[in-house]
């Protein structure tokens, strides 16, 4: 899509991501979602738009614009394109999304075919409901689907990496994980990666006759799998990443371990407490988290979930479940 509007001139892509796997405020509101959009398409527009000049009036001394105010602009700069393309995505990890459907559903009226919008979201009742309304809006469904094409390629090609293991061999593991996906490319890539650490055919067998059913499941097994003595640590872990208000990098959250909350008077910080090597913290959370250029967020979505739901609460892995009052005291 962005190389097509770069070709053509008189069109534009502007694309936003919600994420609200920590407490990281701005990449799950709609009003930086909003800013982010008009950012985007001005800077494909090529000129200051007028209605970015009424907006701001003389510079950082004018007062800040109310949230309609800028959706109105945003409404204006996309009118200075005969098509625009906004793609937003996972919007049900939007904050205030309520705002987000009222501006979709609005956006929905304006007439003249310039606007076109592609949506991603888990299956979420007041989503549904929200969207139900607007006639235009067309619905592709990838839940529920074992033989979702992308999965079946990501397994087919993980599977050119277990070169131990023969044809037959890669073929039982091929339809045992599309058999129990669900649609669902998380629960896959957590199977294969246990299937990989099997080193004989006996553990293999076992490991695919034994897959848990669903994410959750899955997520249980880790917790339920972790040390004893190292239970603690990946809980707290686990409560800083999902309630953490901006990204924490790998050695700052290898550091909370160093605070005593056991100490006999009250919480101290212990330096004997701290890790040899930062990169044990990853060791913990696997399969929990993921790392990109040094900052450490929960792997997915799903992960903050679990560990917030009732299910957890009334199973065996009861201890891993937080809350964000506990985690914020």
């Amino acid at each position: 899509m962005i190389k097509y509007c770069k070709e053509q001139p008189s069109s534009a892509c502007a694309y936003f991501f919600f994420d609200s796997r920590n407490a990281e405020s701005e990449l799950s509101l709609h009003e930086k979602f909003i800013r982010s959009l008009i950012l985007q398409l001005w800077h494909q527009l090529g000129r200051i738009p007028v209605a970015l000049k009424d907006v701001y009036g003389d510079g950082p001394s004018h007062p800040q614009p109310s949230l309609a105010v800028l959706e109105a602009a945003l409404q204006t700069i996309i009118g200075e394109f005969q098509h625009a393309y906004i793609i937003i995505d996972a919007l049900d990890e939007c904050a205030d999304r309520h705002k987000l459907l009222r501006w979709v559903k609005d956006i929905s009226r304006w007439r003249g075919g310039r606007l076109h919008i592609l949506l991603s979201s888990r299956r979420e009742r007041d989503i549904e409901d929200s969207l139900a309304i607007i006639n235009e809006l067309g619905r592709v469904s990838f839940a529920g689907g074992s033989t979702n094409p992308d999965i079946v390629k990501f397994i087919d090609e993980s599977l050119v990496e277990l070169k131990r293991w023969d044809y037959e061999i890669r073929r039982l593991i091929r339809g045992t994980l599309l058999e129990g996906a669900d649609g669902s490319f998380r629960w896959v890539a957590l199977q294969l990666k246990e299937l990989i650490q099997c080193s004989n055919l006996r553990d293999l067998k076992q490991q695919l006759r034994k897959l848990p059913k669903g994410i959750e499941e899955t997520y249980e097994r880790l917790l339920l799998r972790a040390r004893a003595s190292k239970r603690d640590d990946l809980r707290r872990f686990l409560q800083w990443l999902a309630f953490s208000e901006r990204p924490i990098a790998l050695e700052e959250l290898a550091e909370v371990v160093t605070v005593d909350l056991q100490a006999s008077n009250r919480p101290c910080y212990d330096p004997d407490l701290r890790s040899m090597d930062v990169k044990d913290a990853l060791t913990i959370c696997s399969g929990f988290v993921a790392q990109f250029e040094g900052i450490i967020k929960l792997s997915h979505m799903s992960v903050k979930d679990y560990l917030l739901s009732d299910q957890i609460a009334s199973g065996p892995a009861a201890y891993y479940q937080i809350n964000s009052n506990q985690s914020h005291s």
